[in-house]
This record gives structure tokens, C-alpha cells and sequence, in this order.
């Protein structure tokens, strides 16, 4: 998946779902429905989504830019929300935006 103006991502959340991390997000235009995808750590600044389908295996990081934590993933690039421009580490849920 490549950023596309006419299929906006919205809601980006990374969290824990029954232990596990996954990336969840909505495409307004395709569905009303979150969409939840697993990930599998790979460092503590990487991880690789899992499952079925085109964006298996795409590559989720947290990055520096310009001296704050940002979510890159799938050419976008996320800041977190409400956080003063740092994940919360001590929830189960991280916000982003674009």
C-alpha cells in the first residue's frame, strides 16, 4: 500500500489485542470498519505485519525525524497524538496522525 489522496488513512493506532501488537487504521472510503493487522517484533524500532494478502510482510518503524518519534509505514509518516510528540509507553494503545 502507497499513500493515495483518494484513499485516505485515518485513525492509526498501534496496540496490544490479546497480548499481541498489532497496527490498526481506517480507509473511509473502502469500509466504516477498523482494520487490524498483526506485527511481529523484529527490533524495538521495527516490525514486520503479518497475515494474508499485499501488505504482508510490509515494514513498520519508529523513526526520528526532525528530533521526534514518528511511525513510518507503507510511505507514510505518522506523529503520535496527545503525547507531546512521544508514544505513551505505559498504555496498551499509541495514536497517530499524518
Amino acid at each position: 500500500m502507497t499513500p493515495y489522496p483518494g484513499f485516505p488513512v485515518t485513525d492509526l493506532q498501534l496496540k496490544l489485542t490479546d497480548g499481541k501488537l498489532c497496527l490498526s487504521y481506517r480507509m473511509p472510503v473502502l469500509s466504516p470498519d477498523r482494520i487490524q493487522v498483526p506485527l511481529r517484533t523484529v527490533t524495538n524500532e521495527h516490525a514486520i505485519l503479518l497475515g494474508l494478502g499485499r501488505m504482508r510482510g510490509d515494514s513498520v518503524q519508529m523513526v526520528d525525524h526532525e528530533g521526534q518519534t514518528r511511525l513510518r509505514w507503507s510511505g507514510y509518516l505518522a506523529e503520535p497524538v496527545g503525547h507531546n510528540g512521544e508514544p505513551e509507553t505505559s498504555s496498551a494503545v499509541a495514536q497517530f496522525a499524518w
